[in-house]
């Protein structure tokens, strides 16, 4: 799912771009820098001491999971070559 991310990052880069480099009148040229933001994973919980015996209480129980959607997002900077 993240590359599918990146492919359609760098897509809507140069197509922003483009629309800019028009708007300029100028061409836009080949990309000469490509940089990919950082990925994090899900975040980590983390307890109190107090909420420690509460925890591990339900340790005993089975988890249960809950269906819903996943986003997944890709932060890209490019930098074009322009000409005239």
């Amino acid at each position: 799912a993240y590359r599918e991310a990146l492919e359609e990052a760098v897509e809507d880069a140069r197509a922003n771009a483009e629309r800019l480099a028009s708007a300029l009148g100028v061409t836009l040229g080949p990309a000469i820098q490509v940089s990919a933001g950082p990925s994090y994973g899900p975040p980590t919980p983390y307890m109190r001491a107090s909420q420690a015996g509460a925890a591990m209480a339900m340790q005993a129980a089975p988890e249960t999971y809950s269906a819903g959607d996943m986003s997944v997002t890709a932060n890209i900077t490019v930098v074009f070559e322009l000409s005239e």
